[in-house]
C-alpha cells in the first residue's frame, strides 16, 4: 500500500510541476515519472527526472521514510542521463507528509496546487565530486510552488554561476574602460553622479551592470516573440549602432518596465550624445557578455546585481 501511495504521489507532483511551469507544460518530456531506461543504469527508475532544454538534469526522489528518500536522492549523484548523456549532479530528497497516505491520485494532486506543504532537502555533487547536502540536517518545508522556483535555480551550482560571473566581469570591464578613455571628464563625472559612485570608472562599470541587464532583458523578451524587442540593426555590419540599439531599449520602456530599462536608456543617450563610436565598441563588449550568458544557459539563473556588482565595486565589501 505504502509504494502504492508513492507512486501516485510521484505522478500527482509531477502533474503539479508541469501546472505551475510553462516550459514543463509544452514539453511531454521535460518531467519524466517512474520510468525505467533514463538512465544509464537501465533498472533504475528515478521518482521523477526533470530535463529541459534550460536546465542540467535533476532527479527528485520521493518517499513517506524520510531515510530512503535521502539515500535514493544521494544514490542518484552517481548516475548519468542516457538522452544527451548529462550526469545528475543534483538531486532532491522529498519526505511525503503522511496525509498523502489517506489521499486520492486526484486529491494528492489538488492538494499540492492549493499549496500544502511538503519537505525536501537537496543533494548535490561539486566539480570536485564532493557531495553536499542543503540545509545540513533537517528539510526545507514548502509548497510545490516554493520547490517548482527552487529546482532550476538548485540545477546550476554556484562554480558554473561563478566562473560564467568571473568572465562576464572582464568583458564589462572592457567595455567601461572603452568609455573611459574616451568621454569626457564632465560626462563621466555627471555618470558618478547619477548612479551613486565614488569615481568615473566605478560609475562606468555600474553602467555597464545596467546595460548588461537590459540586454539580458531584451533578448530574453525578443526570444518570447515580444514585438519591437530586435534592433534594426545591419546584419551585415561588423559594428553596433548605438542609436538603433538605444531606439530598442526606449520602445521596451514604453512598455512599462521601467525599474531595468530606465536608467539604462537615459546613460546609454548620453555616451550616445558624446562619443557614438566609443559607444558602439562599449555595446560590442556589452553583447559579448550576454553571449557567454546565454551560451552557459545562465539567461534566468544569474542575479546580475548579485553575481556581477560585486566583482566591479570599488568596495568590495560595500
Amino acid at each position: 500500500m505504502s509504494r502504492a501511495a508513492e507512486e501516485a504521489f510521484n505522478y500527482a507532483l509531477g502533474a503539479a510541476l508541469r501546472s505551475i511551469t510553462l516550459r514543463w507544460r509544452a514539453d511531454a518530456n521535460s518531467i519524466l515519472v517512474e520510468q525505467t531506461h533514463v538512465l544509464d543504469s537501465a533498472h533504475l527508475r528515478p521518482d521523477l527526472l526533470i530535463h529541459d532544454a534550460w536546465s542540467p538534469p535533476v532527479v527528485v526522489e520521493c518517499s513517506f521514510h524520510q531515510r530512503d528518500a535521502e539515500t535514493d536522492a544521494a544514490n542518484r549523484l552517481v548516475h548519468t542521463v542516457r538522452r544527451g548523456g548529462k550526469p545528475v549532479k543534483t538531486a532532491f530528497a522529498v519526505h511525503i507528509p503522511a496525509l498523502f497516505r489517506r489521499t486520492s491520485p486526484e486529491g494528492m494532486e489538488q492538494a499540492l496546487g492549493a499549496g500544502h506543504e511538503i519537505s525536501y532537502a537537496l543533494y548535490q555533487r561539486s566539480r570536485l565530486n564532493q557531495d553536499r547536502r542543503w540545509p545540513a540536517d533537517g528539510f526545507i518545508k514548502g509548497t510545490v510552488q516554493d520547490l517548482a522556483a527552487l529546482l532550476p535555480a538548485a540545477a546550476r551550482h554556484k562554480e558554473q554561476i561563478d566562473e560564467v560571473a568571473r568572465a562576464v566581469a572582464t568583458l564589462l570591464e572592457n567595455a567601461a574602460a572603452e568609455l573611459s578613455r574616451s568621454l569626457p571628464d564632465h560626462v563621466q563625472k555627471g555618470f558618478a553622479r547619477q548612479v551613486y559612485q565614488r569615481s568615473p570608472l566605478a560609475s562606468l562599470r555600474t553602467i555597464m551592470v545596467l546595460w548588461l541587464d537590459a540586454e539580458l532583458a531584451r533578448s530574453m523578451l525578443f526570444k518570447h516573440t515580444v514585438p519591437g524587442t530586435q534592433p534594426k540593426e545591419d546584419a551585415n555590419s561588423p559594428q553596433i549602432a548605438p542609436l538603433d540599439r538605444h531606439r530598442t531599449w526606449r520602445a521596451i520602456l514604453a512598455q512599462n518596465r521601467r525599474p531595468i530599462f530606465d536608467p539604462a536608456v537615459a546613460t546609454l543617450y548620453q555616451a550616445c550624445d558624446s562619443d557614438s563610436e566609443a559607444t558602439a565598441r562599449a555595446l560590442d563588449w556589452i553583447d559579448k557578455a550576454r553571449e557567454q550568458i546565454e551560451i552557459a544557459n545562465l539567461g534566468p539563473h544569474i542575479n546580475v546585481g548579485a553575481e556581477l556588482f560585486p566583482l566591479l565595486s570599488e568596495d568590495r565589501k560595500e
